[in-house]
């Protein structure tokens, strides 16, 4: 059984705020977020995986925390 939010079948992908995990679907013409000004991540910066959940906070392919990225940029 799809999970409602498994949208890998579909083709869905999105962009994802690693500071404060705003997502919005990546043919949207945003590239900074709104909230904060953070890079949204298109994909995985570690295995290059697309973000196919808007809730996410891990990538589901290698299980790197997104929220990582961010703090690492900051160091």
């Amino acid at each position: 059984m799809e999970n409602q939010f498994d949208n890998r079948a579909r083709g869905l992908r999105y962009r994802l705020c690693p500071r404060c995990e705003r997502a919005v679907p990546a043919n949207t013409e945003e590239r900074y977020c709104i909230n904060d000004g953070t890079w949204m991540l298109e994909h995985c910066p570690l295995c290059q995986a697309s973000i196919t959940n808007p809730y996410a906070r891990f990538c589901a392919a290698c299980g790197l925390e997104f929220r990582e990225v961010e703090n690492a940029k900051s160091r």
